[in-house]
């Protein structure tokens, strides 16, 4: 009997040794660089390790599928890895406490499964498509709330205007419905034509629809957010729609967590909710197929290969540039204040709350989109290029000087002031019409004169 113990005490010691050495090796290897992206130390505290790789029934994502199909079953496990450096102590215990009910493990699975080939899976699907130097006039921009889409909104509409370009545009000032015809609730101008240059606004992304009425060899432009910080934004900036609740208030009651927006048929949004899986709403996902997780990741890796310009909140001003070098814009073309800025902080989770909010009930989803995207975009070549970061250095120095100083004194001079050359742009010069544009602080007024340009009298503000 004491020899079986000792031979069993000493198996366990052998197994602590093995795993504590590969913990430790592990943690080393994914430990984040200064430059390193953002998606290699999520703060998603699971990743989803799917046991059933391939759709059955032929369910595969194909062609220019815009959704994916359901599947008749959703095998999938939940594995905690390493939380990163701004939630160090969440464990697994946590998130499982907040899970309604564990998915059960499939014939032949394990929570050993190896995390590497799913990162591989989500990663490395994109082909950004290298855009000609000439300034680029076709592109479609799914407008996502919360992720600083306002502010590169105005830019673009700026853009249209200046070059008297087609868009696609809502006939009030609500989102485009896409239920519902052209020349009805939406429309195309200035031109009578079938097909607009470009689509900004906050319109559902419909890849058939868009394919439609946006002229072929447009540019597919795509700004995302971390949905911890976008979930504070969003309950802070929606609070009156959720009675007044808090971030974790609304977190901690379901009424509010999964509140339908519009009706239960999305409105004319298209959207079902305000705060679950908003952000893969808003590109396109089909919400029905809201628990399948190995649909969200299927189409995840569908949508990673349409886009061709992917931005990120958190790298606002590296986006923006490299935005400008895919599309060959100038320097007045970006330059850009912020628009409808929520100050949300201040606004703090507990572990409970975060672990349940990245949890595959709520928005596991969203974090496996913006982990996807966000390895992609420091994965391009660009990002890896010291003269890359010089430049989006400089372009942060002066728009700043450009919006604070330069263009008050061009409008109150009515004198056009010169930028001059710099090693990444030619000169140029900021205009009066260029500057009241760009300071114009009244959201609402940029989108009644994109309207009126747009549409004329067809636009009802």
């Amino acid at each position: 009997m004491k020899h079986n113990n000792y031979g069993r005490l000493l198996r366990l010691i052998v197994v602590f040794l093995v795993t504590t050495t590969a913990f430790f090796f592990f943690g080393a290897v994914v430990q984040r660089t200064p430059n390193q992206p953002l998606a290699s130390t999520p703060a998603t505290e699971v990743v989803l390790v799917s046991a059933q790789r391939h759709f059955e029934n032929d369910q595969s994502v194909r062609g220019n599928d815009s959704t994916v199909k359901n599947t008749q079953t959703n095998h999938s496990v939940q594995r905690p890895i390493k939380a990163d450096e701004d939630n160090t102590t969440l464990v697994h215990e946590v998130i499982k406490e907040v899970q309604d009910e564990a998915t059960p493990l499939q014939t032949g699975e394990n929570l050993s499964t190896p995390i590497a080939p799913v990162l591989q899976r989500l990663g490395n699907y994109s082909s950004l498509r290298q855009i000609s130097a000439s300034p680029v006039s076709q592109f479609v921009f799914t407008k996502i709330e919360k992720t600083g889409s306002s502010t590169f909104f105005a830019v673009l509409s700026r853009f249209v205007i200046k070059h008297k370009l087609n868009i696609l545009m809502q006939r009030k000032r609500v989102h485009i419905d896409w239920k519902k015809p052209k020349g009805v609730a939406w429309d195309i101008g200035p031109k009578n034509v079938p097909q607009a240059d470009v689509l900004i606004n906050h319109a559902l992304y419909k890849k058939n629809m868009v394919d439609k009425y946006v002229r072929a060899g447009y540019k597919f432009v795509v700004m995302v957010r971390e949905p911890v910080s976008w979930f504070k934004s969003a309950t802070k900036y929606y609070r009156y729609q959720v009675g007044g609740s808090s971030t974790e208030q609304v977190l901690s009651n379901n009424k509010w967590l999964y509140f339908a927006r519009n009706d239960q048929n999305g409105g004319p949004t298209g959207l079902r909710s305000w705060f679950h899986l908003a952000q893969l709403q808003w590109l396109g996902f089909d919400y029905s197929l809201k628990g399948n997780m190995t649909a969200i990741t299927e189409y995840v890796h569908w949508l990673n290969k349409q886009i061709d310009v992917i931005m990120i909140h958190e790298q606002y001003d590296a986006s923006l540039i490299l935005f400008r070098r895919r599309f060959g814009w100038s320097y007045t073309d970006l330059f850009y204040r912020r628009y409808i800025i929520t100050n949300s902080g201040g606004v703090e989770l507990s572990e409970r709350a975060r672990a349940k909010l990245l949890s595959p009930q709520v928005n596991l989803g969203d974090k496996i989109l913006y982990d996807t995207l966000n390895q992609t975009w420091w994965s391009q070549p660009e990002i890896k290029e010291e003269d890359f970061w010089e430049e989006v250095k400089f372009f942060s120095d002066v728009n700043l000087k450009t919006s604070q100083a330069l263009c008050p004194q061009v409008l109150q001079t009515k004198k056009t002031y010169p930028i001059p050359p710099n090693k990444w742009c030619p000169p140029e010069e900021l205009t009066v019409e260029i500057c009241s544009q760009l300071l114009e602080k009244n959201y609402a007024i940029m989108m009644k004169n994109l309207g009126s340009y747009a549409l004329g009298d067809r636009y009802n503000y």
